[in-house]
């Protein structure tokens, strides 16, 4: 694809993702393309008879499972729409293979099997292009443009300093989406050849650390340093100088960037000029008072309730009539088991565990290491967060299908032309 036309498209998708938050016919655009997206892609996958794997099956049980709730019928649509979020990773992960695997093979019953390379290549060069994208979207709102979101301050910690938001619909969502685009771009240009390319991947490393870290966010900070992590420990055995490249890496970034900023300091340690509870309730930001006020919530249910969960809206009804808030837990696990209870939280580890063995099965792939850092990654922010980051899993869906299919790919690069 000509270097116009890569740029046409995501230009278009910054436009569509910059306009995400204006509601049109009584709808945020956000929800109706994300939907439509949805639509097509089952259909697509719906006409080719590719073999998912058991972590894509689980994902599938666990969301049919999360409408099975109490509250299914008192609040129908606060129980369905976020299954649109929970899609994210397992219908791209069939897109894309569906997309990847064109021709059906006669010895297996007609099934789609035969690997199109062309279009392999194209998946692998746009999961680059996308963390490069998710970089270079600050740029525009450093240089004046101004985001259609409420942009948040802290003014509750006695700063006037404003939280980066960019191109995404909120602060969490932005430190989310740039934590893993940061240590994603590290990561490439390790096994980067060209030099300019390399040095492309570094500067975006550096655009994409400085705005996670505008967003004050502790959990896209939590992310950042969980991926970092992670590389750093798969590379003692193998490169004891890149060891010290990216170790020194991240303790400048935390002095410069957490330790020597008041602003960041008074974000981490809640450290707020309004008066709270005085007590352990008041830690992060109130997260144990939600988890407790949950907990307490699908405990006091009757065997049935505990088994099955309350769903998203009768849970919230029942909080905000206890503790005058109605928001979700932040933290997937007590979500799975206030919403779907007993038996959705052990669909959520079964699906988690499903996820990691597969991960697991590609041990020496180039994207083994990289494939972890993003799984560790989506356990704390399943640990201190939860949900689902649309932008976050659908990168997590690149890099679980280049980790199956780029073995066969370098073996058919590798082969005479003659042989292709």
């Amino acid at each position: 694809m000509a270097v116009h036309n890569k740029l046409f498209i995501y230009s278009c998708f910054f436009v569509l993702l910059y306009f995400e938050t204006a509601v049109v016919f009584g709808m945020k655009i956000s929800l109706a393309w994300k939907f439509l997206l949805i639509v097509g892609l089952a259909g697509y996958i719906s006409m080719r008879k590719v073999e998912a794997p058991w972590f894509v099956i689980l994902s599938y049980i666990y969301l049919i499972k999360s409408v099975l709730v109490v509250g299914i019928i008192e609040y129908p649509v606060k129980t369905i729409l976020p299954i649109i979020g929970g899609l994210t990773l397992p219908i791209i992960y069939q897109g894309l293979q569906t997309y990847l695997i064109s021709k059906p093979l006669p010895e297996l019953n007609g099934r789609y099997h035969k690997l199109n390379y062309s279009r392999l290549n194209a998946v692998e060069k746009n999961f680059k292009y996308l963390v490069i994208f998710l970089a270079l979207s600050c740029l525009p709102f450093w240089l004046g443009l101004e985001p259609l979101v409420m942009v948040k301050t802290l003014n509750s910690f006695g700063f006037e300093a404003q939280r980066f938001v960019g191109l995404f619909q909120n602060i969490h969502n932005a430190a989310g989406g740039l934590a893993v685009a940061a240590v994603s771009l590290l990561y490439l240009a390790k096994f980067e050849t060209k030099k300019s390319v390399k040095y492309l991947l570094y500067i975006c490393f550096f655009i994409a650390t400085i705005g996670m870290l505008q967003t004050f966010v502790r959990t896209g900070l939590l992310m950042f340093v969980v991926g970092m992590l992670v590389i750093n420990f798969a590379e003692m055995k193998r490169n004891f100088g890149r060891v010290l490249f990216l170790s020194g890496l991240l303790v400048v970034v935390l002095w410069l960037g957490v330790f020597n900023s008041d602003e960041y300091m008074a974000r981490i340690f809640d450290t707020r000029t309004i008066a709270g509870f005085g007590d352990y309730r008041d830690i992060g930001s109130g997260r144990f008072l939600i988890w407790e006020t949950n907990l307490r919530t699908i405990f006091s249910q009757d065997l049935w309730g505990v088994l099955i969960g309350l769903g998203i809206g009768l849970s919230g009804t029942i909080m905000y009539q206890e503790i005058g808030l109605e928001v979700f837990s932040h933290n997937g696990f007590v979500d799975a088991l206030v919403q779907s209870g007993v038996i959705g939280l052990f669909l959520f580890i079964l699906y988690l565990s499903s996820i990691f063995k597969y991960i697991n099965r590609f041990r020496g792939n180039k994207y083994y290491t990289l494939s972890i850092s993003y799984f560790c990654m989506y356990i704390a922010f399943q640990l201190v967060q939860g949900s689902n980051q649309f932008l976050v899993m659908s990168l997590f869906s690149f890099l679980l299908i280049l980790l199956k299919y780029t073995p066969q790919l370098a073996h058919h690069n590798s082969m005479p032309m003659s042989g292709k």
